[in-house]
């Protein structure tokens, strides 16, 4: 069972130990301060100001720490704590793009740039720490058959400022193929120029060969398997 009674948080007694350090050292200089006799033009001017001083660096010492701990170090708190939901989100999106093999990227077609989440790098088996994406870049990994008809489906896209899905090939650098299917769509701006393509990218591989299996199994007819099961057939 949790107990009802529980003990200081360790800022708060360290908090508390030092404003009893900074009282303390202040007494002590006052009580010195109290001892000593001025013997110079103004001894009363002196002694204000080295009060004053005092007052001023023990109000320091006093407010510094509770900023802190008031302020500062509950903002800092929350600030660690968004930092670590994102990075959780982060992961669990990752998690998700690697199991469904689904990555996703945005071309900016003001400047070019190609932004590409970490599956879309799976799998297209490139390096994302050697490998700068671009549209061009994108365009040599696919296969040659397939890259003028996927180039006219997203030019075709951008005039008739429609969204296209397509499906082709990749060729990989050790000459295997992969399929993959593509979404796109983008934002135009009030004068019909477009800015920004967002898109999905799928490895589905897997499931065109499935397809492409059931697809020749079907065109066996089970009277052409009989006539070859027999010698002579």
């Amino acid at each position: 069972m949790r107990k009802n009674s529980q003990k200081p948080r360790p800022v708060i007694v360290t908090f508390l130990w030092i404003l009893s350090i900074i009282f303390l050292v202040e007494a002590l200089v006052m009580l010195a301060i109290e001892n000593v006799s001025f013997n110079f033009a103004g001894p009363p001017l002196e002694a204000n100001w080295i009060y004053a001083a005092v007052d001023a660096v023990t109000l320091v010492a006093v407010a510094g720490p509770l900023i802190w701990l008031l302020a500062i170090r509950p903002y800092a708190q929350r600030a660690r704590e968004f930092e670590d939901a994102v990075s959780a989100n982060e992961r669990r999106l990752n998690a998700a793009q690697r199991i469904a093999k689904l990555g996703a990227w945005e071309l900016n077609l003001k400047d070019g740039a190609l932004y590409w989440t970490d599956e879309v790098f799976r799998i297209f088996e490139l390096d994302p720490e050697r490998f700068e994406p671009s549209y061009e870049a994108f365009l040599d990994v696919i296969h040659s058959d397939d890259r003028e008809k996927v180039n006219a489906a997203y030019q075709q896209s951008l005039r008739d400022r429609l969204p296209h899905a397509i499906d082709h090939r990749l060729k990989m650098a050790d000459g295997s193929i992969k399929w993959v299917h593509e979404q796109c769509e983008t934002e135009f701006d009030a004068h019909g120029a477009p800015l920004v393509s967002r898109g999905t990218v799928q490895d589905i591989t897997s499931m065109r060969e499935r397809a492409d299996g059931k697809s020749r199994h079907r065109r066996r007819s089970p009277g052409d398997i009989g006539r070859g099961d027999r010698p002579g057939g």
